[in-house]
């Protein structure tokens, strides 16, 4: 038995008809920086037909597991190549190259792919900012039965590790060494 497909030839590249909001810079090397996400910076450089995701500040585990969902997404998109996504030339990076395609604009392309992924993870990250907020509302103001006032306090008349009159620094407490 044998199937036939036909993939018809289109004379202009597809057009994405969505309108996405990111926050996009061009950089004086033509490369477009997503700068939307709290952990990573994206850059589609279209001259080499790649996206890289470097991390806003220290590399870390979870940066790398966010940059890792990054990729599988874009992977699982269809806008980069399987076997491209590798480390990047910048410490703690992670590049991979995009398919080439005249009938699709792979720049739109990607960045509606950018734009998914920022959307899917935007639920945690106001999940921890919102749950960070609680704990500093928390700290900053206790409910009564978790906090007492200035004067509520019962003074002690010996507190703490530090007792007076014992002999602080290096030699002092020698003596309690000896045998």
């Amino acid at each position: 038995m044998t199937i036939k497909v036909t993939i018809p030839k289109l004379k202009d590249k597809i057009g994405i008809q969505k309108e996405i909001r990111l926050n996009v810079r061009k950089t004086l090397g033509e490369d477009l920086v997503v700068f939307d996400h709290p952990e990573v910076d994206i850059v589609i450089m279209p001259e080499s037909n790649k996206i890289l995701a470097l991390a806003k500040n220290t590399p870390s585990d979870e940066v790398y597991e966010v940059q890792n969902r990054l990729f599988l997404l874009l992977r699982k998109e269809g806008i980069i190549e399987v076997d491209s996504i590798r480390s990047g030339y910048v410490y703690g990076s992670i590049e991979g190259r995009m398919y080439l395609n005249e009938n699709v604009d792979m720049i739109q392309a990607a960045l509606l792919g950018i734009d998914k992924f920022i959307q899917e993870e935007k639920p945690h990250y106001q999940y921890v900012e919102e749950f960070e907020q609680a704990i500093d509302n928390w700290i900053a103001e206790p409910e009564e039965e978790e906090s007492t006032e200035l004067g509520d306090v019962p003074h002690e008349p010996v507190k703490g590790s530090i007792r007076p009159g014992w002999i602080r620094g290096p030699y002092g407490m020698s003596i309690m060494n000896r045998v």
